[in-house]
């Protein structure tokens, strides 16, 4: 500070990473941390506490005083102590973190080895249900490019943006125990690719060009009992448990992939269940799908095509 020098006790620094330019755990820089974490909850060090335990980082603080109370010269941030942090964000997210920056060419969601950190530039994920492994390969996957190319806009440089309220509502599908094994092992991006892009997959008789959100509606007609065991679709779900009849889930449809003998071929290796459940012919259409996400059933009258749903 003003050309001088400073050493800090190395027990009030934790790491700190600028997410928009972090590539590795090389760029991982130190940032002076006056404060305790109980129940990832972030507490100031008491000035009386700070001046005993950590004199040098108390003499760095009185010396910045005057420029640190400036942050805070019309009251505003309401700071105790003027060695405190303007802002709060992230002080009290001490659980296992995916960090991603806000604008990227591609998807790039990273993890670092780092357990407890601050951040800036950029957003996490937290508390995520799902196998770390799989939920990293799929996230940077080419679903994800094509989901952000298809719901967010460009900048200069063909960068695309990741804020929050676009990657939020991009969603896993349900994944079987065989899904996830192939996931963790597949370690060939394309091969990857291709088995993702199976999972999100509906099937159709007709080609469609809109894109959006759309909502699924499941029609009256059943399939027989003789149908669905041969087709071995009585393992898969109990019938008594669907809705026949209603809009049961919205969703995205970003692409609708006309289907040859070699498409038909790989999704009948790759997904199975998923084989089963459509209906795969040479000259029908897959719909792909994005954010699927089941709704409380709305009885309505199908038909044919995309319609508009009124009450």
């Amino acid at each position: 500070y003003n050309d001088k020098k400073y050493y800090i006790e190395e027990g009030i620094i934790i790491p700190y990473i600028k997410v928009s330019k972090y590539k590795s755990d090389d760029d991982i820089g130190r940032i002076i941390f006056p404060y305790t974490v109980k129940d990832n909850n972030s507490i100031p060090i008491d000035v009386e506490v700070l001046k005993k335990k950590y004199p040098m980082a108390y003499q760095y603080f009185l010396d910045t005083k005057e420029t640190l109370d400036e942050r805070d010269s019309d009251g505003k941030l309401n700071l105790s102590n003027w060695y405190m942090y303007g802002r709060s964000q992230g002080l009290n997210l001490w659980d296992e973190k995916i960090l991603f920056s806000t604008f990227n060419e591609n998807p790039n969601f990273v993890k670092s080895k780092e357990k407890e950190f601050l951040f800036s530039n950029g957003y996490c994920i937290i508390n995520y249900d799902i196998d770390e492994d799989v939920l990293l390969k799929i996230i940077n996957s080419d679903i994800m490019k094509y989901y952000i190319d298809n719901t967010s806009y460009s900048i200069s440089g063909n960068y695309k943006c990741y804020q929050k309220k676009y990657v939020k509502n991009f969603s896993i599908p349900e994944l079987s125990a065989e899904d996830i094994s192939f996931i963790k092992k597949c370690n060939d991006k394309q091969e990857l690719n291709k088995y993702l892009i199976n999972l999100y997959i509906e099937t159709r008789s007709w080609k469609t060009n809109y894109r959006g959100e759309i909502y699924i509606h499941s029609g009256l007609a059943k399939l027989t009992k003789e149908v669905r065991e041969r087709k071995g679709l009585s393992e898969l779900y109990n019938e008594d448990d669907l809705k026949f009849g209603y809009i049961i889930c919205k969703c995205n449809l970003v692409d609708c992939i006309y289907m040859t003998e070699e498409f038909i071929k790989q999704e009948k290796e790759r997904n199975p269940k998923n084989f089963i459940a459509g209906r795969y012919e040479v000259g029908r259409y897959a719909w792909v799908l994005d954010n699927i996400e089941p709704i409380k059933p709305i009885e309505a009258k199908g038909q044919l095509g995309i319609w508009n749903y009124k009450k």
